[in-house]
């Protein structure tokens, strides 16, 4: 309801024992702030007591990323300062992370010079995973502001972090984006999905965008349910391509991986249309499908590289991911 009624249901609510149920609260405020429904009477009533949850230490930490979210959604401009405050706004906040988080994904900017003390206070940390992903959050802070020592300190973190920890492959993926965000390139996949929606198939776009979104779907799929999931959906249209996208984006790796799985269907490859691929896939042999599974397996090991690897392409072509430079641009015939 989000009205002047709904405040004292809310305010039980968010504080009930059940933290699921103040999870949910939190939700709902974000959901009626995002809707343009919360009224200013329910936004003074609940502003407090969202305040408190930026400091719960329940086992929960949704509830602080998803109060950050609904306070920023409430009142930006008043959000902020109490983000910052140096009492929470510190390396030492276990809820740092989640805080930083709900920061970047509302598009709020944390000021360089704060940026730069927390990355400081965080990087005897470099290799532990929460650590890590906070750095990121503040590394893609400073390349959405064009700092411009941003790249400069996004390699020497890298360098000081252990090589295979969680912490540097996290960060490596960081560089990686910071050097698109300065080259222009805010979200590629965005941009490519966009501009799918409007010239409604894959081959009217552009070169680098049809590598990019080959490689991409393929490597989403693949992720989520193996090679049988990539060739049984319909994004499996583009398989005979995959390997050279994969190529262009310089993912050598994957791309032989690609090539393997492909081969499983003979000469000709796996078929363009939807239903003769599950026809395909139902008449495999059982040692076919072993040979799927294994390739599964072998790409699980090297698929992290991708991410990366299609930030730096993007980055290498910022005209062909930047929202404002495809307006006006015909769809591609070739």
């Amino acid at each position: 309801m989000a009205t002047s009624a709904a405040i004292s249901a809310w305010l039980a609510a968010s504080r009930d024992k059940n933290e699921d149920v103040i999870q949910s609260a939190v939700w709902g405020v974000s959901a009626a702030a995002s809707a343009g429904r919360a009224s200013p009477e329910f936004t003074a009533g609940v502003f407090d007591r969202l305040v408190e949850l930026l400091d719960h230490s329940g086992s929960l930490t949704d509830i602080v990323e998803g109060a950050t979210g609904a306070l920023i959604r409430l009142d930006p401009g008043r959000t902020l300062p109490i983000l910052l405050h140096p009492g929470r706004c510190t390396a030492s906040n276990s809820r740092l992370h989640d805080i930083v988080k709900a920061i970047e994904g509302n598009g709020l900017q944390i000021p360089p010079a704060r940026v730069f003390q927390l990355v400081s206070e965080l990087r005897p940390q470099v290799d532990d995973y929460l650590a890590s992903s906070t750095i990121c959050c503040l590394l893609r802070q400073l390349g959405h502001q064009r700092v411009p020592e941003v790249e400069a300190l996004a390699a020497d973190i890298v360098s000081g972090s252990t090589p295979g920890s969680p912490g540097a492959k996290r960060l490596q993926l960081a560089r990686a984006e910071v050097t698109a965000i300065v080259s222009g390139v805010e979200n590629a996949t965005s941009c490519v999905l966009t501009r799918l929606e409007t010239v409604r198939e894959v081959s009217r776009l552009t070169g680098p965008q049809r590598a990019y979104y080959v490689a991409w779907v393929l490597h989403t799929e693949v992720s989520n349910g193996g090679f049988a999931q990539y060739f049984v959906n319909s994004s499996g249209g583009s398989a005979r391509d995959a390997a050279a996208a994969f190529e262009q984006i310089e993912a050598t790796a994957q791309a032989d991986i690609v090539r393997k799985a492909v081969a499983v269907f003979g000469r000709n490859g796996p078929a363009l249309e939807r239903e003769s691929r599950h026809d395909q896939l139902a008449g495999l042999s059982a040692s076919q499908d072993a040979l799927l599974e294994q390739l599964d397996a072998e790409y699980y090991r090297v698929g992290d590289e991708v991410p990366l690897k299609l930030a730096y392409f993007a980055s290498k072509h910022p005209s062909d991911f930047t929202p404002d430079a495809l307006e006006s641009r015909p769809p591609a015939t070739d």
